[in-house]
Formats: C-alpha cells, sequence, structure tokens
C-alpha cells in the first residue's frame, strides 16, 4: 500500500480537537482559512503567507459548532452553549457586534 503524500503546509496552533473549518474569500485582503475548536477558540490563517492573523477566545469553553463567513469582514459563529454570535473584524481582529441566546 502506497503511503499517503506529505502536505504542502501545515497550520498549527489549535489546543483542541478543530470542529468548524470555513475558507474566508476577502479580496481587500488575505483569503483565510478560519477555525472553532472545542474549546471556543477562533483561529485565522493567512492562505498567502500560511501564518496566524489571530486567535480570538470567543464562547469560554463551548465546543464551536459552526463558523460561516457574513459579509466581506464578518462572520456567524454557533456554539455548543447554544448561543449565536456576530463578529466584525475592522483589520486587526475579530470584535463581538452581538449575541443571541436560544
Amino acid at each position: 500500500m502506497a503511503l499517503p503524500p506529505d502536505p504542502d503546509f501545515v497550520l498549527r496552533g489549535s489546543q483542541s480537537a478543530v470542529t468548524s473549518l470555513t475558507y474566508f474569500s476577502n479580496s481587500n485582503q488575505c483569503n483565510s482559512l478560519v477555525s472553532g475548536n472545542a474549546g471556543g477558540v477562533i483561529h485565522t490563517w493567512c492562505m498567502r503567507s500560511h501564518r496566524p492573523q489571530c486567535v480570538t477566545e470567543t464562547h469560554r469553553g463551548s465546543a464551536m459548532l459552526n463558523v460561516e463567513q457574513f459579509g466581506v469582514d464578518g462572520m456567524v459563529t454557533h456554539s455548543r452553549g447554544i448561543c449565536v454570535d456576530v463578529w466584525k473584524n475592522p483589520g486587526a481582529g475579530w470584535i463581538r457586534q452581538g449575541s443571541a441566546f436560544f
């Protein structure tokens, strides 16, 4: 049996299992890969440099169920704690704009 190919690059940084992964297309900045993990942390990586853009503590230990792009510079997150948050990234990192609990 043949061995799998070596990866082109490896994105490291998440201390917990990755539970959500989304590609963000942004024409003004670097396209990004955004992951949410079981610890409620979001990692954003630039796909041009393969380096982290920011790390955001979001749901204080509640696992991320979904991360989605919202407009050009926004995202919506859904955590296991039944919380939906809307975020905006003006360029320096994610800022929470609002929350809803169900």
